[in-house]
């Protein structure tokens, strides 16, 4: 989500500057320039949108409870479950028993496929 708001401030930066540009008459190269870098940032947006969307569909289907969610992205980010513990005030044992059910729930065997389940897609080129 981080990701996501840091292009969407990109955007709105680009477009307000490529704005002023076009009103102070700076010259044509400089201002395809910026329109590549709006472009490019708009995509990554999308990119961020699409991984979010993605991750909160595969939760849904899998019945991910909210606390789930959240431990799951923890985990995927590759926290220990210590820090997950930590950020989320609670046992180390609560997030062990969590992980357990997200486990069990996906029918993914731990940590490493749960991972992987979400960045094969990212990783995957398209076919030509």
């Amino acid at each position: 989500m981080r990701n996501l708001i840091v292009f969407l401030v990109f955007s709105v930066s680009f477009f307000v500057d490529i704005y002023i540009d076009i009103k102070e008459g700076v010259p044509v190269g400089h201002l395809v320039h910026e329109l590549i870098l709006l472009i490019l940032a708009l995509g990554a947006m999308a990119f961020q949108l699409s991984i979010i969307f993605k991750k909160n569909q595969q939760f849904g289907q899998w019945l991910l409870s909210h606390s789930e969610k959240d431990v799951a992205l923890l985990l995927i980010k590759g926290f220990s479950m210590k820090e997950i513990a930590d950020f989320r005030s609670t046992h180390e044992k609560t997030v062990r028993q969590q992980a357990t059910t997200i486990y069990k729930k996906s029918g993914l065997s731990g940590r490493q496929e749960l991972a992987a389940f979400f960045l094969e897609d990212i990783l995957t080129l398209p076919a030509t």
